[in-house]
């Protein structure tokens, strides 16, 4: 008797074993096979975020072939933070580097932009950085400035201003010269994910106008 109590419980100990067994396995080929899909999931993302930011490097790419080069004229209307109307020959009297930027891009990337421009204000010089943006009223183009202390010079511009320089969903610089032609130089649209671009960028423009 004491003999079958005894295989019986053998026999119960080897069937909790195969369980137990049988789960660990299924719990290390689960979680094996979770790390894998992980793996997977994340090289999948990582690639569609590089192929992302490979496609919108082009896109901007495309936009400063696009507009550099173009040429303003120097009585183009704008507005300064008080109402009072200028032409642009009466802001551009020596080589300016001008932030283009809407009040519907990404404030995000407007602070930012502003913030390397910031690094630059004394090498380049805080008179010679310009901020041209388009603002429904010159008001909200006051409190911004005030609200973010702003060192540079803002200015609103007016309908044939706007057409020439074109809101492209993101802000962008470019170096203007003094001429009756004002001609777009070294047009360059930032690139968050790649912040020494822009660095290398007003590098290169204080090197050579400033």
């Amino acid at each position: 008797m004491r003999n079958k109590v005894l295989s019986m419980n053998m026999k119960v100990c080897v069937l909790l074993l195969f369980i137990v067994m049988t789960n660990l396995c299924w719990f290390y080929k689960y979680d094996t096979d979770k790390k894998v899909i992980d793996a997977l999931m994340k090289s999948v993302e990582a690639s569609f975020l590089q192929n992302a930011e490979l496609r919108m490097h082009k896109e901007n790419r495309l936009y400063e072939l696009e507009y550099n080069g173009d040429f303003l004229s120097d009585s183009l209307l704008l507005t300064d933070v008080n109402g009072l109307k200028v032409k642009l020959r009466d802001v551009i009297n020596e080589n300016k580097l001008i932030l283009r930027y809407s009040e519907l891009n990404c404030q995000t990337c407007v602070d930012e932009q502003i913030n390397n421009l910031n690094t630059y204000a004394d090498s380049i010089g805080v008179d010679r950085i310009l901020l041209f943006t388009n603002y429904e009223t010159d008001v909200y183009m006051r409190r911004f400035k005030k609200l973010n202390k702003i060192k540079f010079a803002i200015y609103n511009m007016k309908t044939d201003a706007n057409k020439l320089l074109k809101d492209i969903g993101l802000p962008y610089m470019f170096v203007l010269s003094p001429n009756k032609k004002m001609r777009v130089q070294y047009m360059y649209i930032p690139q968050k994910e790649i912040p020494l671009l822009t660095s290398s960028y007003l590098k290169m423009v204080k090197d050579k106008f400033f």
